[in-house]
């Protein structure tokens, strides 16, 4: 019953990836913005990577519901797909999920906070009050709907990352549930390595082929 978050930094990931490979992944979309078909094809393979290699999940097929993406035939495991910038991050839980994770830049807040009718809290800091507001907010719309809880926090320094559910968890709960994996390139390839044929692997047995999931501790993370 975990709340699984797995992410990629983009700039780090791709340095020793062959990007020819990411097409495997385009699943015959056209994108305009090569940053944006990066993003979508990022996003794919971390989804099938996790279900194949952390879930058993032999040959999943993620399809589009609603305009949300799931795995199709297998109800044992719902995901959420999100990134801004750098980050591209899934996160996975038994029960219906969704997440949102915006880099945060700096902004006119005063008009947003205007703009969208909120009222702020006259004692947070208005970037960390509007990205809490905002990841929420397309949090929930990425779950579909009502959310019976949730959490927001700063992620990797620059981010806010919020995650909603349609379970009922106390803040406790999803505190104890939720693990927080890195996906990692191998760096030491001498040539690029092609994603269609990488496998997840425990640190002691890794070698120069494989992608790695590392798992970091959620203390150093500042919860909402």
């Amino acid at each position: 019953d975990n709340v699984n978050v797995f992410f990629i930094d983009a700039q780090k990931f791709l340095k020793n990836i062959d990007k020819k490979s990411l097409e495997f992944f385009l699943e015959n979309n056209l994108f305009k913005s090569p940053k944006r078909c990066e993003q979508f094809c990022l996003g794919r393979f971390l989804v099938k990577f996790v279900l194949k290699n952390y879930y058993d999940i032999s040959e999943p097929k993620v399809v589009v519901q609603n305009k949300k993406p799931c795995l199709e035939g297998n109800n044992s495991v719902s995901f959420s797909i999100s990134h801004s910038n750098n980050i591209i991050l899934a996160a996975f839980y038994k029960g219906a999920i969704g997440a949102d994770i915006e880099f945060m830049k700096d902004r006119d807040f005063d008009r947003l906070f205007a703009y969208y009718n909120i009222e702020q809290d006259i004692n947070s800091d208005k970037k960390e009050f509007f990205y809490n507001f905002w990841t929420k907010y397309e949090s929930e719309i990425k779950l579909q709907k009502k959310a019976e809880s949730s959490f927001s926090m700063h992620f990797m320094n620059d981010y806010m990352l919020s995650v909603s559910f349609s379970d009922s968890l106390n803040f406790s709960e999803i505190k104890n549930r939720l693990k927080i994996y890195e996906v990692v390139s191998p760096t030491d390839s001498i040539k690029p390595s092609e994603l269609i044929n990488l496998k997840l692997v425990i640190d002691s047995n890794k070698n120069e082929n494989t992608v790695v999931a590392q798992e970091i501790s959620t203390a150093q993370f500042d919860f909402r």
